[in-house]
């Protein structure tokens, strides 16, 4: 029967024959194939001449490491060895292995398990459970587990997996029918095993088997679409394949599709025939599918298992979901779901999890999660203050998989970055050309919400901001139109994204231009200080005299009984000559009495440090308070004092600008205010407490930050712009969002009073 899973066309390669195999993967590929699997025996279509071999061909290579091989010299394919097998207490082993691997595979790798030991069912079971909770990285509390095969003892958990990573078992005896049915994600069957007495394949066989699979998971309580099947076949089983006739190859591969088999790997080198079915009988093969999925009214997609069905929000019509989503979209129940809850600051616990691949896919997401009765959330990297990337009882749109980078044009700095990709991913990729974006003080943060609303980096003073930057923008509107947004193209749109964008669309695509840059000077120095209010007062006069290559921010944390309060300051000195560095730094050292200082040269990749791998796991909801000034004046600073000794934030931080910053026109984008040269942010456990010890603060200051405050209400959110900005703003969302589709962060909504 179809259990209408999506047709994946893949190739198994052997291990043996590294060199041909790798290049068989790359032309997969390059050539749209879904998968890559490595097995320890080639079949007689692999068996290369002698004279083919290199001298380590000779030796039988691990599957596995030539499958880590191969995902580093691939970029889109999974992977997969054919298979790992399971020794006493290697379970957890392997399930770090696996982790790691799809981690630097980009979420690519999947893993096959077997035994050739006695008790088969029980063994796997066992393995399998803790390969499942080695994975839930996100949980709190250590595994311990206790088998008849296998003991764990208060191991930390982790990695998790980059994606949902399937467990794959496979063979044609009952018990390992059995497992598959009971356990498996994924059946895998070699084609030798079911080959009739003329060598073609032995449908009937094939029917008994995936029947043993289906009874044995419909006694689980299980749905028998959970689990995917995949057949490794040669070529020359593949009916008119060896003859090149393309209307026979197709008919015989949608069989197999038909018989219930939507995964086919090819065991096969040969570059020209892996060419041969990309391009001829595979869309063929896939147009009869339909055809005939049409015609039987064949529901397409993997079923969700009992737990996670039963776990599911009520209103939420998730059989609907468009079918290029399904495969990927994380729900209550699913294994892995803790990894998608939080983000960096805050937890939350979504009904639904949408993760597109494509700015198509981000179209149809948009599209669909409108029409639900619940909050949408758009989330790039999760590290953002206000925590609106994630909700509870809503839905997500998790962009992270577009992350690609791409240098459009080195001579020009031209560089094209996905919404998803962290900053530290954006400043290694640009380091070894000498261009730099300037992105904030930390490379875990997320490139869309940072460059859509405004982005206070290392360079503010001397490149601007983040937002000045952008080129051009790539953007999913609220009706699931794909637009560009420059100067030119859709110029009133592209300049309510750069400041104001999260109420507008999703940017798919950013196309920066980046500054040269070389190495530069970082610093971070700590002060013990008595009186607060001169020495604020006076970081912002050094700060103001201060030339724009230099850009220093502030942070202190609570008081702390008996001891003096600590303040440090870090920033970034844009320049490599070692004496001018010192020069521009002198006059913040001077500020008070020095309890540490770390000078060095850096990269600004350097500088900015590693993104986060791995799930975000922030707790509870972040509070904060956010507001702009022109200077650091004698009476702000007395207030900024009062606030700190009150104990009411645990964190409070200078960003500074100016400079360049102040030279882009207030109307140029709708970032407000431009002419602040210090934007200050409070955060604090209570938002009541925190706002009456900020509230003397509020005279002194005029507009703020987006991205710092989690005061999201109407009146806050007008206050951060100028009266000609807002009004703009809401004539440009009556234009591309009058639905307020896009609502679920600083909204300005298109019925606002202008």
């Amino acid at each position: 029967m179809d259990y209408g899973h999506y047709p994946i066309l893949g190739i198994s390669v052997p291990s043996d024959h590294h060199a041909q195999a790798l290049a068989a993967a790359q032309a997969a590929d390059r050539l749209g194939y879904g998968r890559v699997s490595v097995s320890s025996t080639p079949s007689a279509a692999q068996i290369l001449d002698d004279s083919s071999a290199t001298s380590t061909d000779a030796a039988s290579l691990d599957p596995w490491t030539v499958t880590a091989w191969i995902a580093g010299g691939t970029k889109n394919v999974k992977v997969r060895a054919d298979y790992r097998t399971l020794d006493q207490g290697q379970a957890m082993v392997l399930a770090r292995a696996a982790a790691s691997l799809d981690l630097l595979a980009d979420g690519r790798a999947e893993l096959a398990i077997t035994t050739h030991e006695d008790d088969v069912v029980d063994r796997l079971t066992e393995a399998t459970a803790i390969i499942r909770a080695t994975w839930d990285a996100a949980s709190r509390v250590p595994l311990s587990f206790v088998g008849d095969f296998s003991r764990v003892s208060e191991a930390p958990r982790g990695p998790a997996p980059a994606h949902a990573m399937t467990i794959w078992m496979g063979g044609v005896t009952e018990p390992d029918l059995v497992a598959a049915g009971e356990l498996a994600d994924g059946w895998i069957v070699n084609a030798q095993e079911l080959l009739a007495a003329d060598g073609m394949l032995d449908l009937h066989a094939l029917a008994q088997h995936l029947s043993t699979v289906d009874r044995t998971a419909v006694a689980m309580g299980r749905d028998p679409r959970e689990i995917r099947r995949n057949i490794t076949v040669n070529p020359g089983v593949i009916e008119g394949l060896a003859e090149r006739e393309v209307r026979r190859a197709a008919q015989a591969m949608a069989a197999l599709v038909g018989a219930g088999i939507a995964e086919i790997s090819l065991a096969t080198t040969d570059i020209e025939l892996i060419e041969f079915v990309a391009d001829q009988v595979w869309p063929l093969a896939l147009e009869l599918v339909a055809q005939q999925r049409d015609a039987d009214g064949t529901v397409v997609g993997v079923a969700k298992n009992i737990v996670a069905r039963a776990q599911r929000t009520s209103g939420v019509d998730y059989d609907s979901v468009p079918v290029q989503l399904r495969d990927r979209m994380v729900e209550p129940g699913d294994p892995h779901y803790g990894n998608f809850t939080s983000t960096y600051m805050r937890g939350g616990s979504p009904a639904l999890v949408l993760r597109p691949r494509t700015a198509e896919d981000v179209a149809a997401a948009v599209t669909w999660a409108k029409t639900q009765p619940v909050e949408l959330s758009i989330r790039s990297a999760g590290h953002g203050i206000s925590g609106k990337s994630t909700n509870r009882g809503g839905i997500i749109i998790d962009l992270r998989e577009l992350r690609e980078i791409e240098i459009i044009d080195e001579s020009a700095g031209l560089v094209r970055v996905g919404p998803g990709a962290q900053w530290a991913e954006v400043a290694a990729e640009l380091n070894p050309y000498g261009l730099a974006i300037s992105s904030g003080d930390s490379g875990s943060v997320g490139v869309g919400g940072l460059a859509t609303v405004g982005g206070i980096g290392f360079f503010s003073r001397d490149h601007g901001l983040t937002i000045d930057y952008i080129c051009a923008l790539e953007i999913v509107t609220a009706d699931g139109r794909l637009v560009r947004a420059s100067e030119t193209e859709n110029p009133e749109l592209f300049w309510g994204m750069r400041g104001a964008g999260p109420n507008f669309g999703i940017v798919t695509s950013f196309e920066f231009q980046a500054r040269k840059i070389g190495l530069i000077g970082f610093a971070q120095l700590q002060f013990a200080v008595d009186d607060l209010t001169t020495f604020l007062a006076d970081f912002g006069q050094v700060v103001e005299d201060s030339e724009r290559d230099v850009t220093m921010f502030l942070v202190m944390g609570k008081p702390q009984p008996g001891q003096p309060l600590i303040a440090q300051v870090y920033g970034a000195v844009n320049s490599s000559d070692a004496e001018v560095i010192v020069d521009r730094l002198q006059p913040f050292a001077n500020l008070a009495p020095m309890v540490g200082q770390t000078v060095y040269l850096t990269t600004y990749s350097g500088a900015i440090g590693a993104p986060h791998v791995g799930p975000q796991q922030g707790q509870g909801n972040p509070v904060s308070r956010a507001g702009a000034a022109r200077h650091i004046s004698r009476e702000l600073a007395r207030e900024i004092e009062v606030l700190i000794r009150s104990g009411q934030t645990y964190f409070f931080q200078i960003r500074t600008a100016g400079g360049a910053a102040s030279d882009v026109d207030e109307e140029a984008t709708a970032f407000s205010p431009r002419d602040a040269q210090f934007h200050l942010l409070a955060m604090g456990s209570s938002m009541p407490r925190l706002e009456r010890a900020w509230e003397p603060l509020a005279e002194h200051l005029s507009g703020y930050y987006l991205n710092m405050d989690t005061d999201l209400h109407p009146e806050r959110v007008r206050a951060a712009f100028t009266q000609a900005t807002w009004g703009r703003l809401v004539a440009l969302k009556q234009e591309w969002d009058p639905q307020n589709v896009f609502r679920d962060n600083f909204n300005i909504a298109p019925d606002a009073q202008v």
